[in-house]
């Protein structure tokens, strides 16, 4: 079991070596560095972290006189001149990010929740997200539960489902609602094409139809 909070560690200038077993990345992804040490997990974690941020990363070890010190350092993979930049010089939202895609791609058989992946995520790449939380399931074994508020990632999903890339069997979507009773779990099922097959109660996906509506009304 490998939670992932909703707020991460802010980014640190300098990191530790821990020791800690690769694959783990920490609730607040206080070992992420961990997961950068070795390939070809490091090269993957790349991929991936430049498909969401447009950044490439990797981990700098101090040989001398912190011996167990490394850094965390970020390129910008658009500009042809970057340099390599501590990950403490850049946005917040990277250092968000990063313990994300680490824990998705170095561990392995695994019950992996995490929780509002797309606060730190710009809403154009909350999609690709949901790709590399597919490929975690079907090439890592692992399950992944997410609490999320994300209508960009649940259409990928849908959209994922459709090309046949995941079976609906193989994803769960549970709307929990609060009543004057506590609160209810629905669960929403897909068909093959992706389709919702029970009506989604109010609040989410019909926010969105009722705002384009209102604007063609006026």
């Amino acid at each position: 079991y490998k939670p992932i909070g909703p707020i991460r560690l802010s980014p640190r200038r300098l990191y530790w070596s821990t020791g800690s077993e690769i694959g783990d990345i920490g609730f607040m992804g206080e070992w992420v560095g961990e997961s950068l040490l070795k390939p070809p997990n490091n090269k993957i974690i790349n991929y991936w972290f430049k498909k969401l941020t447009n950044y490439i990363v990797r981990r700098k070890d101090i040989k001398k006189p912190l011996h167990d010190a490394y850094v965390i350092q970020v390129k910008d993979s658009i500009q042809a001149k970057a340099k390599w930049m501590n990950i403490a010089d850049v946005g917040f939202g990277i250092s968000q990010v990063l313990p994300l895609v680490s824990q998705l791609v170095a561990a392995e058989r695994s019950v992996i929740t995490i929780e509002q992946p797309e606060s730190q995520i710009h809403p154009a790449l909350q999609a690709d997200f949901a790709e590399l939380v597919v490929w975690s399931m079907k090439k890592r074994h692992n399950q992944v539960l997410i609490e999320t508020h994300s209508e960009h990632l649940a259409l990928r999903v849908q959209a994922l489902i459709h090309k046949g890339d995941v079976a609906p069997e193989d994803v769960s979507v549970l709307y929990v609602q609060r009543n004057e009773k506590g609160s209810t779990i629905q669960r929403l099922r897909l068909d093959k094409q992706g389709r919702f097959t029970d009506a989604w109660p109010g609040g989410f996906f019909p926010e969105r139809r009722n705002d384009l509506l209102a604007l063609l009304e006026d």
